[in-house]
């Protein structure tokens, strides 16, 4: 009888053993490797205080996207992803409505960037201020024509290159009074990076006992493994005599 309760309460605790697979969770991920095909939905991001992860995102829920201060002001935490570490944006109603979705454009090699509010950004000026004789920083939009743009990771670094059509680039302006992402020309002002809408599998799975049940041998005073017992007679248990 007493092997009988033994197998039934190894059993239970066999039965409340289980495993718990974590699950997926969609982050923002920063990247930080060159892509053949950029197409995906994205955070466009001027890391703006390493330091303190403070994140400035340009702010793709907006209809007038060239706007001073068009961003919102996000935190970009250090975690691990796939086994490395890397920096990630957390989805909330705030980033998911920043968002931008870029898809590959009908010219080869080109992209479209649209916003979450349903606009297509670029610049094609080449009109230079009569006083300055430059092209002005601008910005572009359209919700009914999709707008070129080329885009690449720099060289040895994790910047992303978003060139339009008359050679601006689409980066950030943290001079005081003038904070905002727009088109500027090559290598002025700062870079951007890209944080990419992306599920995160996990990599273990996590046992929990919910119970359990211990399988406590018992020997004789001579210290011999005792499968049945008698009453009355002593026993070592748990390093203790006990009487059964």
């Amino acid at each position: 009888m007493k092997r009988f309760y033994k197998a039934v309460a190894i059993a239970i605790a066999a039965f409340m053993t289980t495993n718990v697979q974590a699950q997926d969770e969609t982050k923002y991920v920063k990247v930080e490797t060159d892509q053949t095909d950029w197409s995906g939905e994205y955070l466009i991001v001027y890391e703006a205080d390493d330091e303190n992860n403070i994140a400035y995102v340009f702010d793709g829920s907006r209809t007038e996207l060239d706007k001073k201060n068009n961003f919102i002001e996000l935190s970009n935490t250090k975690q691990e992803i796939n086994g490395a570490e890397g920096r990630t944006i957390n989805p909330s109603a705030e980033a998911d409505g920043a968002t931008f979705t870029i898809t590959k454009s009908a010219k080869e090699g080109l992209y479209n960037i649209k916003s979450k509010s349903g606009y297509w950004i670029g610049f094609d000026s080449t009109e230079k201020d009569p006083e300055t004789g430059e092209i002005e920083p601008d910005i572009e939009s359209s919700n009914e024509t999709p707008i070129d743009n080329s885009i690449a990771m720099q060289e040895g670094k994790t910047n992303i290159v978003i060139t339009a059509t008359n050679g601006f680039e689409l980066r950030f302006n943290a001079d005081e009074g003038k904070t905002r992402f727009r088109y500027h020309a090559s290598g002025k002002k700062k870079a951007i990076k890209f944080y990419k809408k992306t599920t995160v599998s996990p990599t273990t799975a996590i046992n929990t006992v919910s119970a359990t049940t211990t399988n406590t041998q018992v020997y004789d005073l001579q210290g011999r493994s005792v499968s049945t017992t008698q009453p009355g007679h002593l026993y070592i248990e748990n390093g203790k005599k006990v009487i059964k």
